[in-house]
């Protein structure tokens, strides 16, 4: 299927040109890089204004979503023994995994 022709008003036809240092060139491609966009997309976001965010790291999508796993069954354990239930044998395995997971995130951070 064949991209749809966009309006006269919609061609991006302007061209701006500037000088940068190798340095600021080099500072502009890396920022661009951690944004996931191209150098262009990421000075057109810039120069109109647009926020420019860093992707997050896959690890930490996965970490995040661990940790918060981890976190709901410990307050199901919380509210147990708040109701003077008895607490469930898998206890101790929850502290465990909680901690592998702090582990993981202090090491991706670290690097």
């Amino acid at each position: 299927m064949p991209r749809p022709t966009k309006q006269p008003g919609e061609k991006r036809s302007a061209t701006i040109r500037a000088r940068l240092t190798v340095a600021e060139k080099l500072y502009a491609e890396e920022q661009a890089r951690a944004a996931g966009l191209t150098l262009t997309d990421f000075v057109r976001r810039r120069v109109l204004g647009i926020p420019v965010k860093p992707r997050p790291h896959q690890l930490e999508a996965s970490l995040i979503t661990e940790l918060n796993r981890i976190g709901v069954n410990l307050n199901q354990i919380a509210r147990a023994a708040n109701a003077g239930r008895d607490l469930p044998g898998s206890l101790d395995a929850e502290r465990r995994a909680l901690q592998a997971a702090l582990i993981k995130v202090m090491a991706a951070y670290d690097s």
